[in-house]
């Protein structure tokens, strides 16, 4: 942390979190309505933790665990990933991704995926950091 050494501590959102979700997710330019996070936290498989400072959450990471795209086995993903801009660089990321994948380990995961824009210069390079690297699989899309 920085010179002031304001403490935060990690543990795993319940439904009555989707507002302050709702809250950080927004003002970070994210999409989620508290519709979604009420959904997302009470979904089989699924896991999302917060850090909290002073009262509020400061930071967040969301996933599941699930078989898909022919995989033999459940793989954890991680869906959704924030930290509000004053945490940034203090450890807060790292501190979260720890615990959201100790939980996706819990749940069955042998190996974690998540998709980031090809061209993003914050989430790629710090999750390249923490030991993710690109993968075989190829992310296709198209609007419905």
């Amino acid at each position: 942390m920085q010179d002031t050494e304001v403490a935060y501590r990690v543990r795993t959102l319940q439904e009555t979190d989707a507002e302050s979700l709702t809250d950080l997710s927004r003002a970070l330019g994210g999409a989620e309505t508290a519709s979604d996070w009420h959904e997302r936290l009470r979904a089989e498989r699924t896991c999302v933790v917060g850090a909290e400072a002073e009262g509020r959450l400061i930071g967040y990471a969301a996933g599941a665990v699930r078989t898909a795209f022919g995989q033999a086995r459940a793989a954890g993903w991680i869906e959704s990933f924030a930290v509000a801009l004053e945490w940034r660089g203090r450890g807060l990321g790292r501190a979260l991704v720890a615990s959201l994948l100790g939980n996706l380990r819990r749940l069955g995961a042998e190996r974690v995926y998540t998709v980031v824009a090809r061209h993003d210069r914050s989430m790629a390079p710090f999750l390249r950091e923490i030991g993710f690297r690109e993968e075989l699989l190829l992310c296709l899309g198209r609007a419905l």
